[in-house]
């Protein structure tokens, strides 16, 4: 099996856990961004797919595409924490400035620029650390909450996709074998991830019986 068709699978794969919301008429408000998300990762793959087919780059849309990503997910934890004002401005701000100095000033939005895609990576990470910690202390029923396993993936999935990253950051001289076993990787984690995200889904329902406030 090549690995573009590896690609495929795997990047397609994020459909599955977008067709489980469509078991839930009235989703509990918390969830909102991670569905929003769910749905626009599934059109951004399947029109990356359709430019790639018809010979043209999809790193245009892909990198337009992982800063709604990021608001998204910030947007995620301000529902389930309930920052403050400017707490959740800081970190849209300085996203979206990180974002347009990666893809606008220093590079062209055509390219694949990996500054901001390991930054955003990396707070994701701490973020999702954050939310598992106060789940786990929390004393909630932990098998059946679908906070801390959208929190655990974001863990899994971001942490290998900061160090993946890192690669395309920096010059490491690194062989094609080694860059195709990185690649890889990332597809089998990305695979993984939407298979926990898939399983959360299930336990998220119009009224959950435990969501963090702060």
């Amino acid at each position: 099996m090549s690995l573009f068709i590896v690609n495929i699978i795997s990047s397609h794969s994020i459909v599955l856990p977008a067709l489980l919301l469509l078991r839930w008429r009235h989703m509990a408000p918390p969830y909102y961004p991670f569905a929003i998300l769910l749905w626009l990762g599934t059109v951004n793959e399947f029109f990356s797919l359709a430019m790639i087919l018809q010979g043209h780059h999809n790193m245009p849309n892909s990198n337009i595409y992982v800063l709604a990503e990021y608001l998204l997910l910030i947007g995620q934890f301000y529902k389930w924490n309930y920052w403050k004002l400017g707490l959740l401005i800081v970190l849209l701000l300085a996203g979206t400035i990180t974002w347009i100095i990666d893809n606008i000033l220093l590079h062209s939005l055509a390219a694949n620029n990996s500054l901001f895609r390991m930054i955003y990576s990396a707070i994701i990470v701490v973020l999702s650390m954050i939310q598992v910690c106060k789940i786990i202390t929390s004393g909630t029923y932990l098998r059946k909450n679908p906070q801390l396993f959208i929190c655990l993936a974001f863990v899994f999935y971001y942490s290998f996709k900061t160090f993946f990253e890192s690669f395309n950051l920096f010059d490491a001289g690194i062989s094609n074998q080694f860059f195709y076993w990185l690649w890889l990787a990332l597809n089998i984690v990305n695979l993984i991830t939407n298979l926990i995200y898939a399983y959360a889904v299930l336990w998220i329902k119009k009224k959950t019986p435990f969501v963090l406030s702060y």
